[in-house]
């Protein structure tokens, strides 16, 4: 048995020889597939790295622009509250202004009406030749306004023809006193 565990040992000694041989290059292809695999991994987690903090930085940008434009939008708003507040109030006082001067300017322009038809009830009285251009100027300017009274029902006109005319109405009222008082 000797002799066949020996003749049996040298049956299998190529194959032996062959299986670590094959143990050889399998443990040198494990080594060089390890080696490509982490510098392959390196290359892929140096760029999953980059990417992840690439992606960080534009969520913290994206965070940073949000809170601006926030601000921006409460800032905004605060302002237009401001602004609506001053309108609110402008409108109040102009129409604050705007009562009190028809109430001034409604009684003067009673006055200034009876002034002027009176003023042009006294053609008969005062001879034209006695005019001068200005007093003439008032006369026809007198008839102007009594032939077009109704265009001074608004208070709008009546403001802006005695802001025009306010020199005038005037000498008009002036000529009327001095022309009654005579």
């Amino acid at each position: 048995m000797a002799a066949e565990s020996n003749n049996l040992e040298e049956i299998l000694r190529p194959f032996y020889q062959r299986a670590s041989e094959a143990e050889d290059r399998l443990a040198r292809l494990e080594a060089t597939l390890a080696g490509k695999k982490e510098s392959g991994n390196e290359e892929l987690l140096k760029l999953v790295n980059e990417l992840e903090s690439k992606l960080e930085t534009a969520k913290a940008e994206q965070v940073a622009e949000r809170e601006k434009a926030m601000k921006e939008v409460q800032y905004l708003t605060a302002e237009n509250a401001k602004l609506q507040y001053r309108i609110i109030h402008l409108v109040r006082a102009l129409k604050e202004a705007d009562s009190k001067l028809a109430a001034n300017v409604l009684p003067l322009l009673s006055v200034l009406h009876s002034a002027i038809i009176k003023f042009c009830l006294l053609d008969a009285v005062i001879e034209p030749s006695t005019l001068d251009s200005n007093e003439r100027n008032c006369r026809s300017h007198c008839f102007t306004i009594f032939e077009s009274r109704h265009r001074l029902a608004s208070l709008q006109t009546a403001k802006a023809y005695i802001e025009q005319n306010h020199v005038l109405l005037l000498a008009i009222v002036r000529n009327w006193t001095t022309t009654v008082m005579a």
